[in-house]
């Protein structure tokens, strides 16, 4: 049976109860169960066609974008996360003190699709390759993790308070939303 699809895609079958469609190094990968024939397999891509195809070209240019570039390995993350973990204290530091608040850890780890979050016990968390962007959206990302110790919401008072203490907030967000994925992929090699 010719495919009626404008991409190739690799079958992964196993006890699974559900099919799921992964993007990695440029390809498309279908984890599926073992009991979905190639036709049912090749519907459900087909409704899932225009998806697939920008996820395809996204994860073009990424790859792109990182030819030529080395990738990232477990040496170059130990560096990152201790690099980071000072950098970030020193910025989060700044930040706590203008807003008069106390935060009460910072940690410093590898993560696919986080930059950085605060637990409600007012913990701060890091993406370490946050050290690979540009020191303006490293001060963005801990102004914001920051601002969530005061206000644990997306709300208009708390982006209020975010733009106070980082007025450039919205470029450095926008950067991180046009080139985080480059960056994340360097280590892990997918785009999801």
């Amino acid at each position: 049976m010719k495919s009626r699809l404008p991409f190739e895609y690799q079958i992964i079958r196993s006890a699974r109860k559900t099919l799921s469609v992964e993007i990695a190094n440029g390809g498309v990968l279908v984890r599926s169960p073992k009991y979905l024939n190639k036709r049912k397999i090749e519907d459900i891509l087909f409704q899932k066609q225009n998806w697939i195809t920008k996820k395809l070209f996204i994860s073009q240019k990424i790859i792109e974008a990182n030819s030529g570039i080395k990738p990232l390995d477990d040496d170059d993350i130990k560096d990152l996360r201790k690099a980071l973990s000072c950098d970030i204290k020193a910025r989060c530091d700044a930040f706590a003190s203008a807003l008069g608040v106390q935060y009460k850890n910072i940690t410093v780890r590898l993560q696919k699709t986080c930059w950085g979050s605060c637990s409600a016990k007012k913990n701060l968390n890091f993406n370490c390759l946050l050290m690979l962007c540009p020191e303006s959206v490293r001060s963005a990302i801990a102004a914001h993790e920051v601002c969530h110790i005061k206000e644990m919401n997306h709300s208009k008072r708390f982006y209020e308070l975010l733009y106070s203490l980082h007025p450039s907030y919205g470029e450095d967000s926008k950067w991180l939303s046009e080139h985080g994925k480059e960056i994340i992929y360097r280590y892990f090699r997918s785009v999801l």
